[in-house]
């Protein structure tokens, strides 16, 4: 039996491995080499797993999965637009102005990652009753 994309992420999607598999991967996958990269245990490369899978179920027992599922698309399309401004800009303007450009895109970096932290919060309701 023949299987199309989208018939296979919607059978994916059934069967959770976009709201469990992949954020409890990713979690593991930040965590791991957190702990590898600061050898905070030195070598002892199974108490990182071990705290790892700790904390990635965790993540995925008090809820925090829905969080990463709704921030990772809005950065996702936060590094879209910074990406085609810097394309933009490098095609147009010769590379030996673009030195007080990088103040510039760090503020619209700054300005991106406010307004999806706030989309974000806002989708969760986490600001309560009163809301911004």
């Amino acid at each position: 039996m023949a299987y199309d994309l989208a018939t296979l992420l919607m059978e994916w999607e059934s069967y959770g491995v976009f709201d469990y598999l992949l954020p409890f991967l990713l979690i593991f996958a930040m965590v791991y080499g957190l702990l590898s990269s600061s050898k905070i245990f030195s070598t002892q490369n199974k108490i990182n797993i071990i705290i790892s899978l700790v904390v990635g179920m965790l993540s995925l027992r008090f809820g925090f999965v829905e969080y990463i599922g709704q921030i990772l698309p809005r950065v996702g399309v936060g590094l879209a637009v910074m990406l085609a401004l810097i394309i933009l800009t490098a095609a147009f303007i010769p590379a030996k102005h673009g030195t007080g450009l990088y103040i510039a895109y760090y503020s619209i970096g700054a300005i991106i990652a406010v307004v999806i932290i706030y989309n974000t919060f806002s989708e969760l309701n986490w600001f309560g009753s009163f809301g911004w």
